[in-house]
């Protein structure tokens, strides 16, 4: 029987986190127990509906999350970027704190690197969106914020346990 494979994905129930889950539950290469943590258990319903959701998928609600959803979990999938100036690293915290995972991963979004379309420059993970302010494209600045924190936190943080990609 092939080792079972503990992962937490933040914002369970977007658009982006529900496809990660659903090939994370669909997977044939490994077998995945999957967390996915929500605002609600009421928002996580439509996820509960995937297939294998029943044996390998649970809920976690976000009060939760700085106590016990990552406590076992071998890996983070963070997708959820709430839209917010005063960013925290709560997600970070839990993983460091639940001392078995080993990676977290980020999903970023273009509008960390840039704040519109550049079609005579190529753009790469060394660049960041520096025109964004909370007055001009809030949403992109928010992103931008949130993302720049994870990286610091690791900075800050050497001994965390876990590698950032």
């Amino acid at each position: 029987m092939p080792e079972v494979r503990r992962v937490a994905v933040t914002g369970g129930n977007g658009f982006i986190a529900s496809h990660i889950i659903l090939q994370l539950l669909e997977s044939r290469n490994y077998l995945y127990s999957v967390t996915a943590t929500v605002r609600s258990r009421e928002k996580g319903h439509l996820i509960m509906d995937l297939p294998n959701a029943a044996e390998s998928l649970t809920l976690a609600e976000v009060p939760q999350l700085a106590d016990t959803a990552f406590s076992g979990h071998d890996a983070v999938i963070h997708v959820a970027s709430p839209v917010t100036l005063d960013v925290e690293n709560a997600q970070m915290e839990a993983a460091k704190r639940a001392g078995t995972v080993r990676t977290v991963i980020v999903t970023s979004c273009m509008c960390t690197l840039t704040s519109g379309p550049q079609f005579r420059r190529i753009i790469d993970e060394t660049m960041w969106n520096n025109t964004s302010s909370p007055r001009s494209q809030p949403y992109f600045h928010s992103k931008v914020c949130a993302e720049r924190a994870a990286w610091r936190f690791v900075e800050e943080n050497g001994d965390s346990g876990f590698k950032l990609i």
